[in-house]
Parts: C-alpha cells; structure tokens; sequence
C-alpha cells in the first residue's frame, strides 16, 4: 500500500485490512495534530487523494471531554483549527469540525470516503480511539508517525532504562529521518462537497 510513497514507509501503520473504496468520493484525512507544515500524515494523505483522483477532506472532532480539555486548552484549540482552516482552504481541502467523539465524528465521514488517513498515536487513549474507528469502518485506515523524529518502533525495542542508552540509538537514525517532510498539494477540490451529515451531539 505504501509502494512509491514519498513518506518512509517505517512511519506507515495500516491498522485494518480493510479494502480501498474505489466508488469512494474523497480521501478522509482525521486531523489530531491541526497542522499541514512538516506533518507526515497530512502528505500522505494528499498523495493518496492523488493517486486515486479524489479529493482530501479533513475533520476534526471536537470532544469537550477529552482528558485535559479545560475552556482555555479549547480555545487554543479552537484558534489553532481557524488556522489550519484558512491553510487548507488555500490548498482547495475542505475542513469539517463537528463537536463530539473524534473517531465517531471521523467514522461519520468514512461512510463516503475512499479510505481513511490518521496520525498514528502512542498514548492508550488516542491509540484506543484509532483502533475503535479501524475496527468500525468498512474501508481502510492507515495510521502515520509525524510527531516524533524517529519512528516508536525503529527507536527501541523495549523500554530503555535511562536517556542515555535510548540517545545513540536515536542519533544513530537522525540521518535517514531528519530530512523535510514531502510538500504534496491536492489535484482535486474538496470545498464543495457535501459530507455526510453528524449526528446530534
């Protein structure tokens, strides 16, 4: 699935088997990190959506009960996303924001989508969430590493027991990693589609 990718295929987790829909209407691109610049799963995304002809559509999910979601940790939040709006807009890719569990929201829209583009997460918490959307959806998801340098799995093996033993492991690696991250732009628009309407909140 990753053949030909401009994103190293060590970043690139499939997280169901899943088929591609052909009849799709876009690629859905989850957004956890609000960010196109050097953001590996939003170039993976776009490449996808080029490879199939189709457009990117990105969402987001708002959960006012995620762990930490305090009224100011929103709002930098919610300033973050007008951000990333404007960014896509100028790249002709729609953003849909929808209050509510982020992988329901995103489960909402794979209901139309050709497949489905997530960052992958470490956390038990979001790693929960893209499993439970991989586990509900029909098509495929594929998960990509973007917020570390070094993907988990190449790092180590085991939990190191201090800094200094991970640190040479790491360094050793920086030269194959630390490289721009691919600048990919949509063929196709998606500012007029229709997605699939959300449920209530």
């Amino acid at each position: 699935m990753s053949a030909g990718s401009a994103v190293d295929p060590h970043r690139i987790h499939r997280l169901n088997r899943r088929p591609v829909d052909r009849a799709g209407q876009y690629v859905l691109w989850w957004v956890a990190s609000p960010r196109i610049t050097d953001n590996h799963a939003y170039a993976f995304a776009a490449e996808r959506a080029n490879a199939l002809g189709l457009p990117l559509l990105a969402v987001f999910g708002v959960s006012v009960s995620f762990p930490g979601a305090t009224a100011r940790a929103l709002g930098f939040m919610l300033a973050g996303l007008a951000v990333l709006h404007d960014k896509l807009a100028s790249l002709q890719v729609q953003l849909v924001v929808r209050r509510g569990p982020p992988w329901k929201i995103a489960h909402e829209l794979a209901a139309s989508a050709a497949c489905v583009v997530c960052e992958y997460a470490v956390l038990r918490y979001c790693r929960g969430a893209r499993t439970a959307l991989a586990e509900a959806s029909a098509v495929d998801v594929t998960a990509v590493e973007t917020d570390t340098v070094v993907p988990v799995g190449l790092a180590s093996t085991h939990a190191e027991p201090r800094a200094a033993t991970l640190r040479p492991k790491l360094q050793r690696l920086w030269p194959r990693f630390l490289k721009p991250v691919p600048r990919i732009t949509p063929m196709l628009s998606s500012l007029e589609l229709m997605p699939p309407p959300g449920s209530p909140a």
